[in-house]
């Protein structure tokens, strides 16, 4: 990863909240009957999408609290929900209110009861008519996924809703659902966006083990919370498994014999040989691109700088388990990071919740700042606010004002994830409280809206809330689950409080290519446009990785010295085996598991299906698999680069691989990739500012690519593409420009521009010129000076200055690109511009003006 500087922002809380209008401080809720249990509930940090009677008792609404502190209960008012205490067909519950970008409707989540529970389903809906004064009105979002469980709405920047969704990758029920990577429980399957009005419908990003909470920043990014649990099936290990198998295939006629099952990815549960065993149970802040493109943490952050401990995966001698320094002492770390909301007036600065308390998601209240794209994840900083109860929904209002659903507990800031079940800790950290992730409020103590005042202190962030914003009288209801009748009398929990605000759009960036992966369009005469347009309609995309043997040097907890046979090495100064890496290979996954065949001829398995990792199946029409390898590998070239055409839309990871077929370094992510996406990555584990070697981030063109792309043409000629240009307007701009146009309206032409080293589509504030004319005096006379500018990173743009006397016959003045010259009638100055990326060059004629041929002059700009 290019290292670049972390841009601060001044954030303030209000000691007491300022007076504002009644539109600034409407906050829209919902109030939740409490479930009965921890697991797969509304509000728990996994399988929180169920519909049952049990998972999200019925009896809670849509709220709004006015900044005068009047409350309207809108879905009542809509007519939905029942007011009696029983709770029959017509009840309701409501969750993930998301108000527009407009401030004047909001999209969420409610599950209407039927006289078939077994049908019920968390639909997504849009309300409008939130002024006080205002009619509300109540609508089922179309074009959903009417099988299946859609929750956590957001609208994006195009207004296009997205989601997330138990949907089968497929959209048949014959394999649902989803069971979580633990295999334990029902899950979603990632998140999914949907344009209501063209019933357009695609998978955002596949997640295994669930997404959660998507939201969008001020860069336009989809942030969001994953799940990331990648490792072998736990629940199928040792002896008298219950019932796990595995299917033929992801068919829903597939048979599966009980008992027979493998894993081959990612590392052993247990210890083998000198592997150590891998458990890997993690919620990181991700973001994605709201077409599906450029999936990774949230600026490239790992569990280096935000995780708590964790054990190295060998017995190598020079690899060290992973331990927090103790100056960051378990204060700033988090392993469940969720419900992530960005602060309203300092863009890139976020708040959450760590949910140390699973059942809940609740936990501490912590800020993570260093989100602004582009920032060092090595300058990131997490921070947890210190005080005291159990916190989630935070939610930061214009006014600067903290608010949160708070139920009365503990001081959470030094609480941990179970204690000391990592290397090292908690020996090593401050005194920590241990809390049960799994523990209950009391009827008596429920979540309750309150506002936090927080000093501006970086240093000291104390959160201390206030009595609760929103006061509700009891409510009894009674529900009837398949497990019995549910009875509840007390205040309902009132959570995700949101502020109904005008926000405005940000602009989304397009996916682009960087300068080193252009450089092997341009040499292996690609056009990028025609590839993602053919990789899109084979639901395909295109990885590569300029060097695989790098790695980011805080990572010692997997081999450092990594040599590709015959080629580049990269090799640390702590000693160690260096491994020879030849190949690297893609698994993909597919959801194979099943559970509950307990003896042959067993033939009714438990609902569902969990995701198991296969080599990576091969694909029609394109000939990558490396010789002598594994199925699913590729060849590392030379330079460490590695190049492979993937399935899009489905969960994939890989490893290196020695020659003989063994693994070195394994992926510990499931990605996915949106069909017509051209991904690159500068290594396998990104660097943020040295490899292990004390190395920059690799720069070097991807040999391996270019590989790809000139089989890939062989067979596909119509990639093919000779106007340099071109392959320059479609790789670093994501559109194909016409040379001769000029699409900013700045008066010069794209192709120019290009030359220039200036946007063809950012008009300038001040009036843009491609080249200027003055007269420099000397002895008396006046010579003619012509100044523009050049760039230095577009070497393929030819750069000509040209003269005449009639502006019929041109001759050449000066010309810059593979074969420069210069006129002996002129002397020639460049200043290379802030940046480097551009210089000023300023051509001065030894003729006087009156005396030279050179009476008019152009600038004629053409590729090699």
């Amino acid at each position: 990863m290019k290292t670049r500087p972390l841009l601060s922002a001044c954030w303030v809380f209000s000691v007491a909240a300022p007076v504002a209008s009644a539109q600034d401080l409407s906050i829209l809720f919902v109030t939740q009957v409490p479930p009965p249990g921890v697991s797969e509930t509304v509000t728990s940090i996994g399988g929180n999408h169920l519909p049952t009677v049990e998972a999200a008792p019925r009896g809670g609404d849509l709220m709004i609290r006015y900044s005068d502190g009047y409350i309207r209960n809108l879905t009542r008012e809509a007519g939905f929900g029942t007011a009696g205490s029983d709770q029959v067909t017509g009840s309701i519950a409501v969750r993930d209110p998301h108000v527009h970008w407009s401030g004047q409707k909001a999209v969420f989540s409610m599950v209407v009861s039927s006289a078939n529970p077994s049908a019920d389903r968390w639909q997504m809906y849009e309300v409008s008519g939130l002024e006080r004064s205002a009619a509300v009105s109540i609508t089922p979002v179309p074009g959903q996924p009417a099988n299946f469980n859609n929750v956590q709405p957001c609208y994006a920047p195009d207004d296009r809703i997205i989601f997330a969704s138990d949907r089968t990758l497929d959209g048949s029920l014959t394999t649902y659902p989803a069971i979580d990577e633990k295999g334990t429980g029902r899950i979603n399957t990632g998140l999914w966006s949907l344009n209501p009005q063209k019933d357009d419908l695609f998978h955002l990003e596949h997640s295994p083990s669930g997404s959660f909470d998507p939201t969008i920043d001020a860069y336009g990014r989809v942030l969001f919370t994953r799940w990331d649990h990648l490792q072998r099936d736990e629940r199928v290990t040792g002896a008298n498994a219950p019932g796990g198998f595995d299917y033929a295939s992801e068919a829903s006629t597939a048979p599966g014999t009980a008992g027979v099952f493998s894993d081959i990815y990612p590392d052993p549960l247990t210890a083998t040989g000198s592997e150590l065993g891998l458990h890997f149970d993690l919620f990181m802040p991700w973001t994605v691109n709201p077409d599906g493109t450029d999936l990774l943490t949230l600026n490239h952050v790992g569990r280096h700088e935000i995780s708590p401990a964790f054990a190295r995966s060998r017995t190598d001698a020079n690899l060290r388990d992973f331990i927090p320094p103790v100056t960051n002492s378990a204060k700033t770390r988090a392993s469940a990071l969720m419900q992530l909301t960005e602060h309203p007036a300092a863009p890139g600065r976020y708040f959450g919740v760590d949910a140390i308390l699973n059942g809940m998601s609740a936990g501490r209240v912590v800020s993570l700042t260093g989100g602004t794209p582009g920032t060092n994840p090595s300058a990131m900083t997490l921070q947890v606010f210190s005080g005291a109860g159990f916190i989630r929904d935070p939610a930061v209002l214009t006014n600067g004002t903290l608010l949160a659903s708070v139920a009365t507990g503990p001081n959470t800031s030094n609480s941990s994830y179970g204690g000391p079940g990592f290397p090292g800790g908690p020996a090593v950290m401050p005194p920590i409280v241990i809390l049960d992730p799994n523990q209950t409020l009391s009827p008596s103590n429920p979540f309750l809206i309150r506002q936090a005042t927080a000093p501006a202190n970086i240093n000291t962030l104390n959160a201390t809330f206030l009595p609760p914003m929103v006061v509700l009288g009891d409510r009894s209801v009674i529900n009837y689950g398949s497990t019995g009748t549910l009875t509840f009398t007390g205040p309902l929990w009132q959570l995700q409080p949101v502020e109904v605000r005008t926000t405005a759009r940000p602009v989304v960036k397009a996916s682009t290519l960087e300068p080193a992966e252009t450089e092997i369009f341009y040499q292996a005469g690609v056009s990028p446009t025609a590839l993602r347009a053919w990789l899109r309609q084979n639901e395909l995309a295109l990885l590569t990785v300029r060097n695989v043997t790098t790695r980011d040097g805080a990572d010692k907890q997997q081999p450092t010295n990594l040599a590709v046979p015959g080629g580049t090495s990269t090799v640390a100064a702590d000693g160690g085996p260096t491994y020879q890496v030849k190949s690297l290979q893609f698994l993909q996954g597919e959801y194979l598991r099943g559970y509950g065949l307990t003896a042959p001829g067993d033939t009714a398995p438990d609902p569902g299906r969990r995701i198991k990792a296969v080599t990576m199946r091969p694909i029609d029409g394109v000939s990558q698999t490396a010789t002598g390898a594994p199925e699913g590998s590729v060849n590392v070239a030379a330079d460490g680069s590695a190049a492979a055409v993937v399935p899009a839309s489905r969960a994939l990871s890989w490893q290196l691989l020695q020659p003989d077929g063994s693994s070195v370094v394994r992926e510990r992510y499931w990605l996915s990739f949106k069909a017509g996406e051209v991904r690159s990555c500068t290594s396998c584990h990104g660097v943020n500012t040295k490899d292990q070697a004390g190395h920059t981030v690799a720069v070097n063109p991807p040999a391996a690519l270019r590989t790809l792309l000139e089989n890939l043409k062989q067979t596909e000629p119509s990639l093919s593409e000779t106007n340099n240009f071109r392959i320059w307007s479609e790789a670093t701009l994501g559109t194909t420009l016409n040379a001769d146009a000029d699409d900013d309206g700045d008066g010069i032409s794209n192709m120019v521009e290009w030359a220039q080293g200036t946007s063809p589509l950012v008009r300038p504030a001040q009036p843009a010129t491609a080249m200027t004319l003055e007269f420099n005096t000397l002895n008396g006379e006046r010579l003619p000076s012509i100044s523009f500018s050049r760039s230095l990173t577009e070497t393929r743009a030819q750069m000509t200055l040209e003269g005449s006397s009639n502006m019929v016959d041109w001759r050449t003045v000066a010309r810059f690109g593979n074969s420069p010259g210069i006129s002996q009638q002129y002397d020639l100055t460049s200043t290379v511009q802030p940046g480097g990326a551009t210089e000023r060059v300023t051509l001065t004629s030894r003729i006087p003006a009156k005396m030279s041929e050179d009476r008019f002059y152009r600038l004629r700009v053409s590729t090699d």
